[in-house]
């Protein structure tokens, strides 16, 4: 079963990464466009 259930999991488990990574992307450069361009970084807090 696990010689199955592995390799068809790679494409949804790849998909969802990529969904994942493309939402948060998404919501950085909202809140970057709100701040008018301007970022701090986490380091200077």
């Amino acid at each position: 079963m696990i010689s199955v259930a592995i390799p068809l999991s790679k494409i949804g488990i790849a998909l969802g990464s990529i969904l994942v990574f493309a939402r948060v992307m998404g919501d950085y450069f909202v809140v970057r466009q709100k701040r008018g361009g301007v970022t701090f970084p986490m380091a200077a807090a």
